[in-house]
């Protein structure tokens, strides 16, 4: 089977090996022949690691060596990873050799580095090529470690862990740090729209009183839509306001142990009582065995946020269904949202926890929904993901641990 079946996780992604290990490369990783590897499916929560290698063997050992704990993506060349790129997830890392054909690993990093969708991508050099001027020359490119051969398995996996914890660290650092700042921003502007807002009220339900006492109907009915009109616009403003509120306040919450299924039979209630019979069918699953303490009004407005936004989507789509799922094992505890409505564009994704961004028609929402939810999860200490397709749906994750 060619090495060009590499380039995408989509493929069917296998390599011809022997399964006899016959040797081992100066004695650190074995030689196989005519065996093959078939890489498992990509795992949604699992780091992306593409690894470029032209060399079969040690092709097979770190692939097999890392796949049961990172999605891992192969490519023979550089010209093949530009390939992996263009066609995959943004990856997590790359691990690339030096002397490869068509395209070494020193012009790949430049690619990668040159390109604004890639270059803050970490970048390893595993490399044969290990004299101190090839070393510098690759951390003067942009590579952030440097790995020579013969080496161990064992230091590689815990530099690589090292390395992805770090950079996970440090974007939940600069997310927090982001949504705070714009919170404390936008808390502080919303304190100078109230204001205002309350000096409207009251002119507002004397003109209506003026209006009700006008003889002629036409005209009465008339004016009567026109306060309305002011009153549901007003009302949008003030909702926009308490959302900002909610930002402003960066303090501790208090947690209780949570029950919740009654938590989202209730939400699911509400939101139900609102719609027409039918419409939507809510799917609420929470094993007996999940625990969760959080803050009960913090918890609620997210879940409000997110369910909304899923019968939104489903506006227009037959036989609607929200799937609200805990799951709880020894690995992971997290909250599945998810929907079969009309799903959100590729290019819209990275975009929809702004503030003020919106794909909604004009008048029907403020775009402070998820980026409330994002900060609310954000001061909770949790983590939120979102994946979704065009004409099938969406789904978000909140990971408590």
């Amino acid at each position: 089977m060619p090495d060009n079946q590499f380039r995408s996780a989509e493929v069917n992604r296998a390599i011809p090996i022997d399964s006899k290990v016959t040797n081992t490369i100066a004695g650190f990783y074995p030689i196989f022949k005519n065996s093959e590897l078939i890489l498992p499916a990509p795992v949604p929560d699992r780091f992306n690691i593409i690894i470029l290698e032209d060399n079969v063997d040690l092709r097979y050992y770190l692939a097999t060596s890392m796949k049961d704990t990172y999605n891992i993506y192969l490519a023979n060349n550089g010209k093949e990873g530009i390939g992996l790129l263009k066609e995959m997830k943004k990856p997590d890392l790359i691990i690339s050799d030096i002397m490869m054909p068509e395209l070494d690993g020193y012009d790949f990093l430049s690619y990668v580095s040159s390109n604004e969708n890639f270059k803050d991508i970490p970048f390893i050099f595993l490399s044969a090529i290990s004299d101190n001027d090839n070393k510098v020359k690759a951390f003067l490119s942009g590579a952030v470690d440097f790995v020579a051969k013969p080496f161990s398995i064992e230091l590689l996996k815990a530099r690589i862990n090292a390395l992805l914890n770090y950079q996970q660290i440090k974007k939940e650092l600069y997310e927090k740090d982001k949504y705070i700042t714009m919170g404390m921003l936008l808390g502080g502007i919303s304190h100078e729209i109230f204001n205002p807002l309350l000096g409207i009220y009251a002119p507002l339900e004397n003109l209506e009183l003026l209006i009700e006492n006008i003889e002629d109907e036409s005209c009465r009915q008339k004016g009567l839509k026109y306060t309305k009109n002011i009153e549901t616009n007003i009302t949008r403003i003030e909702n926009v306001v308490k959302s900002l509120k909610v930002l402003y306040y960066n303090r501790d919450f208090e947690r209780t142990r949570i029950d919740l299924h009654e938590l989202l039979n209730s939400i699911a209630n509400i939101f139900a009582a609102k719609m027409p019979p039918d419409k939507i069918q809510f799917i609420i699953i929470v094993p007996d065995n999940f625990q969760l303490d959080a803050n009960h009004g913090v918890l609620t407005q997210i879940l409000i946020n997110l369910i909304k936004n899923s019968i939104d989507a489903l506006d227009g789509v037959k036989n609607g269904k929200i799937k609200v799922e805990a799951v709880s094992d020894s690995k992971r505890n997290y909250l599945s949202i998810s929907d079969n409505g009309k799903g959100i564009d590729a290019d819209d994704l990275n975009l929809i926890f702004n503030a003020f961004f919106t794909t909604k028609d004009v008048g029907k929402g403020t775009g402070l929904g998820l980026y409330l939810v994002k900060d609310l999860v954000a001061k909770m200490g949790w983590r939120i993901d979102v994946s979704s397709k065009v004409g099938e749906g969406t789904e978000f994750r909140i990971y408590f641990n």
